[in-house]
Order: structure tokens, then sequence, then C-alpha cells
């Protein structure tokens, strides 16, 4: 996945809310506002975001981009990227896995809410201004609206990659149970996708986004079949599960796909 918008970083927003634009030629799909409410634990706050569909359009994914100045002059800014495409596989499922509350595509009238935690940076003084802008909004028929290349940065080559990762994956997912001995066969192709979500970059540390996403499809994978090998005996046939698991990442894989490249005529305004 791209950046993620959950778990703590190191920013002060200040309190109220404030609304987000693409820019003054660029009609925005959103609206975007973000509040800050102080903690009691010390340095820390809490940022609540809500993202709201103004568009008919259903909207896939959006990036925000968060910024704060301080007395000093520093000014600190923050990318926050919230992409669906990972939930259209799961939709009409039962307690999915979810992308900020949100499963499937985000249609209008639509909105996300998530809380992030911020540290305070103290060292630059107080906070004397902040703002969120929408950076780029991508829609459910690979439109775009504001910034092109990031939405193929954040978004279309992010797919591109995972579509590729899951149909190898799939394909030896089949060969594997389809062999004489596919449990057994599981074990070997969890272990292998173990070792894969290593790799020898660290996931914080990996050289470009390629890397990234890949080595967290394979962590995710991992988790998955080992799942999934916790209910099997260790030798006979697989059951049900496995026959489920495997039209699961197909669907992902397509979904994937699908979204992998921007439209011909992208709604987008330099």
């Amino acid at each position: 996945m791209p950046l993620s918008t959950r778990g703590v970083i190191f920013l002060l927003v200040g309190a109220g809310a404030v609304s987000a634009a693409l820019g003054k030629d660029v009609a925005s799909p959103l609206v975007a506002s973000m509040k800050y409410t102080p903690s009691a634990k010390p340095f820390f706050g809490q940022c609540h975001f809500r993202v709201v569909n103004s568009s008919p359009k259903p909207i896939l994914g959006f990036t925000l981009l968060a910024t704060f100045v301080y007395s000093d002059g520093y000014k600190l800014s923050h990318p926050f990227v919230t992409d669906f495409a990972s939930t259209l596989a799961i939709v009409g499922r039962v307690e999915p896995k979810r992308e900020n509350g949100q499963v499937g595509v985000l249609r209008q009238g639509g909105h996300v809410d998530w809380d992030t935690s911020f540290g305070h940076l103290t060292s630059h003084g107080p906070l004397v201004e902040s703002s969120v802008a929408v950076v780029v909004a991508v829609f459910d028929d690979n439109s775009v609206a504001g910034d092109a290349s990031r939405a193929v940065t954040d978004f279309f080559r992010p797919h591109r990659v995972l579509a590729t990762a899951y149909r190898a994956f799939l394909d030896s997912l089949r060969r594997t149970t389809d062999g004489p001995k596919p449990v057994a066969s599981l074990h070997a192709l969890q272990k292998e996708y173990t070792i894969n979500c290593r790799g020898v970059f660290h996931l914080d540390s990996a050289p470009d986004t390629d890397a990234r996403v890949t080595q967290e499809m394979c962590s995710r994978v991992s988790r998955e079949l080992d799942v999934l090998l916790d209910r099997l005996p260790l030798e006979g046939p697989t059951d049900q599960s496995v026959t489920s698991y495997i039209s699961s990442v197909a669907a992902r894989q397509v979904a994937y796909q699908a979204h992998a490249a921007p439209a011909s005529t992208p709604e987008t305004k330099r």
C-alpha cells in the first residue's frame, strides 16, 4: 500500500477545521477537514480527518497534503494517501477489512473519517497556521482530478505492481493446490513468501515504491496463508476454505488490474 493514514506522525495540527481545495481553477470533488484535539499524554494530540465526496462520480482514492507552519517560520508537510482499491474485492462480505472505514468506492455524499496521533514540534515554537489540501482524487473510471503525476505515483503504478504480483501468486497458488500434496506445498509456498517479504530491504527503507509495495503484498499473503494453514490437517486434501481464498486472491488481482492505468482523457488541470 501507499502511505498509511494511521499511526503516529510527528506533526502538530491547529484546533478547528480547515477546508481543502485543489486550486482556484479546479473544482474539488472532495471536501476535506481536520480537527485537532489535545491529548492528556504530554507532547501528543489527536487529529480527526473527514473527507466527503461532493462529486456525482464514485471516488477510488485520494491524496491529501497537510501543511503546518510554526512561529519560527518552519513549515512541515505530510501526505496522506487513501486507496479503496484494496477493498473492491470484498464488497458485500461480512466484516471485511476496511480502508478508513470504507468498503468499495466512495460514492456521492459518502464520507470517511479517521484519527491519527500527532506529536508536538515544540522546538519550533507555537503553531501559527495549518491547512489541508486535496492533491489528487482518482475516480472509479480511472479519470483524475488534480495532479496527474501523483495519481500515477500514488495509485496507478502501485496497482500495476500489485496486479502483476498477485497474478504470479495466484498462478503459484493454483499449481500448489493442484499437486499431489497440496497442504505440504502450501506450507512451502507460505515459507517462500515469508522469506520474500523480508527481502533485501527493510520495509521502511525500501529504495522505491515498487519494492515497498511488493514486500507489503508478500507480507500480507504470508500472514493469510499462515491463518489458512492453521485450519488444515497436515496431510490430505484441501477444503472449501482454500477454494474461497483462491477466489478472493483472483478478485484482488482483477481489481488492481482494472485500475492500473489512468483513463485516456483524465479530468486533470495542473
